[in-house]
Order: C-alpha cells, then sequence, then structure tokens
C-alpha cells in the first residue's frame, strides 16, 4: 500500500457538475452530499491507489459508494 496524491483531470470537471445539480433537484443537501461522497473517494484512492483499476495511464476508476455514481 502506498498513499499517492490525486489530482483531478479537466474531464471529470462537467460529471461532477452534473452530478451535484442532479443531487441537488432532488435533495435539500444534494450538492453538500454529493461533494461529500466524492471527496471521500478521493480520499480512499489516496489511501490505497491499487484497490481502484488503472483506466488509461495513471488515471483510476472509482465508483461512489451508495450513489449514482
Amino acid at each position: 500500500m502506498t498513499e499517492r496524491p490525486v489530482a483531478p483531470i479537466h474531464e471529470v470537471a462537467f460529471d461532477f457538475r452534473d452530478a451535484c445539480d442532479f443531487y441537488a433537484s432532488w435533495r435539500s443537501d444534494g450538492r453538500a452530499h454529493f461533494r461529500e461522497k466524492f471527496y471521500e473517494v478521493i480520499r480512499w484512492i489516496e489511501w490505497n491507489p491499487e484497490t481502484f483499476p488503472k483506466k488509461h495511464g495513471n488515471i483510476r476508476r472509482a465508483i461512489l459508494r451508495k450513489s449514482y455514481y
């Protein structure tokens, strides 16, 4: 297990914004709720990046637990 910092990629910004809008459309705390889920998975990737599969080069795929993303 090797901890590594996570750097966001530009392509994720559009999905992040769409997901925040989606959650905000049906939850009063939707944006905050989704942000917490998102940052939780980032912390997991930083803590143990090898548990997340590489999809392209050093880009890893992670599914947010108990979410639609």
